[in-house]
């Protein structure tokens, strides 16, 4: 099993940081991003499509141009050509966008973020 996970919510990427970032996706993906109002939704949508092609190229060994990624009826990502050797899931919660991958079988993800009062003894 692949975990990856960064922390979009500390990322301040500058103008030319983001457009780099976005030239990495396919064009389709910068309109869906680009509809989000607030920015770090655009942030975390963004580390997560980065996060699957980083997986896909690590595992596979396949270039960025080689991976092709649709998205079921519930919106679970998965690779057009390979995704009989890659499955994987994305989720975005708190500060963290969080990837999870494995070659054999299904797999999901999700985080949260858990706020534990001062006063517990946790």
């Amino acid at each position: 099993m692949i975990r990856k996970a960064f922390r979009h919510s500390v990322w301040l990427p500058t103008k030319v940081e983001f457009l780099e970032a976005l030239s990495k996706l396919p064009l389709d993906n910068h309109n869906a991003l680009l509809r989000f109002v607030h920015q770090q939704d655009v942030l975390s949508g963004l580390a997560g499509r980065l996060l699957i092609r980083h997986i896909a190229c690590s595992v596979l060994g396949l270039t960025t141009n080689q991976i092709h990624v649709e998205r079921t009826e519930m919106g679970k990502p998965f690779l057009t050509e390979h995704q009989n050797r890659l499955d994987f899931n994305v989720t975005h919660g708190g500060d963290f966008t969080c990837a999870v991958a494995v070659t054999r079988g299904r797999c999901g993800v999700d985080c949260m973020r858990v706020n534990i009062p001062r006063e517990s003894n946790l």
